[in-house]
């Protein structure tokens, strides 16, 4: 494996958890907003169990559209650009002309084109990943939010 590729797998590593760390401190956020409505939950009579899964199952549906549109947005984008065009030089090995002759005019730069796309394992692997993030994270929200004594958050509104 390359030194390029090595830094690559590391950069995208910390920026996946970046964005699991955003989206569990959005979705605790969202759920911890909603303290009032999961005591009224609570007070008549939903278990907390039936809330928690409540709360995943919206959860789940959100991440989910917002996967496919970014996804959607994405393949949007691709078509657009299309296909990214990259100036290579040939090395000397296999130049046909030798570089070091002066009347040689030669030009050893080649255009390539190279497709831009999304496979589709990695789009769902993506969106699969996600969903799972956020439903994980909206269970520790609500786990810590759901309180055995849904009184005490009334009273404090």
């Amino acid at each position: 494996m390359f030194l390029s590729d090595q830094m690559s797998l590391i950069f995208t590593a910390v920026v996946a958890l970046l964005a699991l760390a955003l989206l569990a401190r959005s979705t605790a956020t969202a759920i911890g907003e909603r303290r009032r409505d999961l005591a009224i939950l609570q007070a008549v009579g939903w278990t907390r169990p039936r809330i928690i899964s409540q709360l995943s199952l919206e959860t789940a549906v959100l991440s989910g559209v917002g996967g496919l549109l970014g996804l959607l947005l994405a393949w949007i984008g691709i078509s657009v650009i299309g296909n990214v065009e990259l100036a290579m030089e040939l090395s000397w090995e296999i130049s046909p002309s030798p570089h070091f002759l002066p009347e040689t005019d030669f030009d050893r730069t080649r255009m390539l084109v190279a497709p831009i796309q999304i496979p589709l394992f990695t789009a769902g692997l993506a969106l699969t990943l996600g969903v799972i993030a956020a439903v994980t994270s909206a269970i520790l929200a609500g786990l810590k939010m759901v309180r055995p004594n849904p009184w005490r958050w009334l009273a404090e509104e």
